[in-house]
């Protein structure tokens, strides 16, 4: 077994915090310049990334970053106090109470892509099959295949119960479900043209639609529903409880959301310089953000959704002007 190496470091933090044109106040969640920042991941109070430093984090509770880890770590995903990423081919934990750090997955196959949601982590393994779907039970220590069909699943999700995932068994990119409660498998979108990079929270699905827009699909109501549309694209969408968060190129790259209870779409950043990878928990949201120059993380807490509607107002008349200065 590879050696194995934790910390738990809280660092000084120099926050810059400022309210943008539509009333959200966006702050600067890094402290040191770092081009080398991947993904984000969210889970209540707490986000967290990886830059040169390793596995890094800030807490919106105490307004502290901190560095847990030293690794080099690929993709993550944060449920509660675990943290769970991939490393050359494995995947790890680490309890972000007990600053423990743990092995989760190390077969010789490669395994790849985490997710996590309270006790169960889901991941992409390649022991039988280009891709597949397998799970471990963190309170029970016992790993479990949840997908094996022939073809390629990639991009597993987990929320509760209920794990989603795209799989190309019918030559192109579909979504499909699994219940964890009945061990049962389901077909969630199969419709022609390609749909990926699927999230799930509670009874929602989201996805990207051509690569261009989102959808969402509602399991307890069994409907699907339209989020965003807008011909200029968007990407790298994420979901958390009820908000839906994506970059979106009507401008340079900005973060949108969409909030599933009151079916509102807002703008979360419209800055000018280029803002991606966004993730979002609860009323939560985080981005990567260039405007500094270097790829720094920003994070903003959104409003109640009794406020969203005049944001999203205000965000259209920031968009109006910003097509009249061009």
């Amino acid at each position: 077994m590879k050696a194995r190496w934790a910390i738990g470091l809280t660092l000084a933090t120099c926050v810059v915090a400022a309210s943008n044109a539509y009333g959200f106040e966006e702050i600067r969640l890094s402290t040191t310049t770092d081009s080398s920042r991947g993904e984000l991941a969210v889970s209540g109070s707490v986000v967290v990334w990886t830059d040169s430093r390793g596995l890094c984090g800030y807490d919106f509770r105490t307004g502290q970053e901190f560095v847990t880890s030293s690794r080099s770590c690929g993709t993550l995903s944060v449920s509660g106090n675990t943290v769970v990423w991939s490393e050359n081919g494995d995947i790890y934990g680490y309890d972000l109470a007990t600053h423990t750090e743990f092995p989760i997955s190390t077969s010789a196959a490669g395994q790849v892509h985490p997710a996590i949601s309270g006790n169960v982590v889901v991941w992409v393994d390649g022991r039988s099959d280009p891709g597949d779907i397998y799970g471990y039970d963190l309170s029970t220590h016992t790993a479990f295949p949840i997908c094996t069909h022939a073809g390629h699943q990639n991009h597993p999700r987990i929320s509760g119960r209920i794990i989603v995932w795209q799989d190309d068994r019918n030559n192109k990119m579909d979504i499909y479900g699994y219940d964890l409660a009945s061990q049962s498998e389901f077909p969630i979108c199969t419709r022609p043209g390609n749909q990926q990079f699927p999230g799930v929270s509670g009874d929602f699905v989201v996805w990207n639609e051509q690569n261009v827009d989102v959808y969402g699909y509602d399991l307890a109501a069994q409907t699907e529903f339209a989020i965003c549309t807008d011909p200029a694209g968007q990407s790298g969408l994420n979901i958390g409880d009820n908000v839906v968060v994506w970059r979106d190129d009507r401008g340079n790259g900005d973060i949108y959301g969409y909030d599933l209870s009151k079916r509102i779409t807002f703008p979360i950043c419209l800055n000018a310089a280029e803002q991606t990878a966004p993730a979002a928990s609860a009323n939560i949201a985080a981005w990567a953000d260039s405007r500094n120059g270097s790829r720094d993380i920003y994070g903003a807490v959104i409003p109640e959704p009794a406020t969203l509607a005049l944001l999203a107002l205000g965000g259209l008349a920031v968009m109006r002007r910003r097509k009249r200065n061009t």
